[in-house]
């Protein structure tokens, strides 16, 4: 994908963010959108980690230990976002496509960003799905 997002990303990112806040964990202080479009927004949230690691605690229904809850540098951003992913390597549900690309993720690469987002998105909704089924 190029460096501008195209209107399919766009579209992708403003569901996923829709989806996010929805339940609830898009972070509260944060606007949902900004001059370059949804799909920036969102790369720009994901690039901290902090959101990331609180989608993988929710996946793995388990706390991530170590995460900078307020990253200033891209050093503490690659921490956090490196935390997240050696936490969905480890699971073997997760789709294993994106979780090789820390650097690209905490550089706030659109593509990859939104991508990791829509896994997580629909790894979430399928495990509500099934576990609602067995009710």
């Amino acid at each position: 994908e190029s460096k501008t997002p195209t209107a399919a990303t766009h579209a992708l990112a403003e569901r996923i963010i829709g989806w996010l806040v929805a339940e609830k964990y898009w972070p509260h202080d944060e606007p949902r959108s900004c001059d370059e479009g949804p799909a920036c927004r969102l790369a720009d949230v994901v690039s901290r980690g902090v959101l990331l690691c609180r989608l993988v605690s929710v996946i793995d229904r388990s706390e991530i230990i170590g995460v900078e809850r307020a990253p200033k540098t891209a050093a503490q951003r690659l921490h956090n976002v490196s935390l997240a992913l050696r936490a969905l390597r480890a699971n073997a549900r997760f789709p294993p496509a994106r979780l090789w690309s820390p650097r690209a993720l905490a550089r706030a690469d659109v593509a990859t960003c939104v991508h990791l987002l829509n896994d997580a998105r629909a790894f979430l909704i399928k495990r509500r799905a099934r576990a609602t089924s067995h009710m």
